[in-house]
């Protein structure tokens, strides 16, 4: 059963709630494609309404449907070094604090939680990959996890539109690229930097998380938004158990963990550490 067509007010009232709700700002002009996005998506699980599509993700139960519908908008507006600021910090901050502190055969360990296609794990594997080069016997992972078993698929592919040589330094784009030959072109990750990414599905409300650490750092940009006060709680927990005593966790440039969890301290715009009891 097909759900119809989706009226304007129908899409004012998801468009309303998705820009409070995430602060994704959908114009107009997107209506058609976020119906379509959103009816395949009713008929995976059933619902043959907007209507009642609508009742399910602004439901205080229904934080998991909120999050996949979320992340089928989101789709595209992610991009690589995205928020560079922070990814510069990281880098020449704490990577090098972190593989100071350790023995002789550096274990290094990070996660990206939320990683869509797949442009903040590779980003974070060029900054380790880079910043690892002059270093003997380093052991690196980044996990990727994600709720969308689509997007994982496309992350492990690893090809991306002829647009990140716009988003990746020249020096990264040959280094850890190859051109993809072709009318359409593009670039596909090498496999020297794909080895160092680990993608795996994972649901943050499934707690607790099927790993068990320590890691060095977490990213979790643009994700809690997705979830209620509690569950944000429950999600922050685990990533305090899972991290290293004074490992980091990134958030989303408008998120903070204020009034949510005060085993973390703030040591630059959004990045925390966590404080070791």
């Amino acid at each position: 059963m097909t759900p119809g067509e989706l009226s304007p007010a129908e899409y004012d009232r998801f468009r309303s709630f998705i820009q409070k709700t995430a602060g994704i700002s959908l114009s107009p002009g997107r209506r058609r494609t976020f119906e379509r996005k959103i009816a395949r998506r009713m008929k995976e699980i059933g619902v043959s309404t907007f209507g009642a599509y609508y009742r399910l993700v602004t439901d205080e139960d229904g934080a998991d449907e909120r999050a996949r519908m979320l992340e089928l908008v989101a789709i595209g507006q992610t991009s690589f070094f995205r928020g560079d600021r922070q990814f510069s910090f990281v880098a020449e901050n704490l990577i090098p604090e972190i593989l100071e502190k350790k023995p002789v055969k550096k274990r290094l360990r990070f996660w990206s939680a939320g990683c869509s296609l797949g442009q903040e794990p590779y980003s974070i594997a060029m900054l380790v990959a880079e910043k690892t080069r002059a270093v003997a016997a380093v052991d690196a992972k980044i996990l990727a996890t994600d709720i969308n078993e689509e997007s994982l698929r496309t992350a492990s592919r690893g090809e991306y539109p002829k647009a990140v040589e716009e988003q990746v330094p020249s020096l990264y784009l040959s280094r850890y690229f190859k051109p993809i030959k072709g009318p359409s072109g593009g670039y596909r990750v090498r496999p020297r930097l794909r080895k160092l990414v680990v993608f795996r599905r994972l649901n943050l409300l499934q707690a607790p998380y099927p790993m068990a650490g320590p890691l060095d750092g977490v990213w979790l940009r643009n994700v809690m938004i997705y979830f209620s006060q509690e569950d944000k709680r429950r999600i922050l927990r685990e990533m305090h158990r899972l991290l290293a005593p004074g490992g980091f966790l990134c958030l989303g440039g408008s998120e903070s963990l204020l009034g949510l969890d005060d085993r973390f301290s703030l040591i630059r715009h959004a990045v925390y550490r966590k404080v070791d009891a």
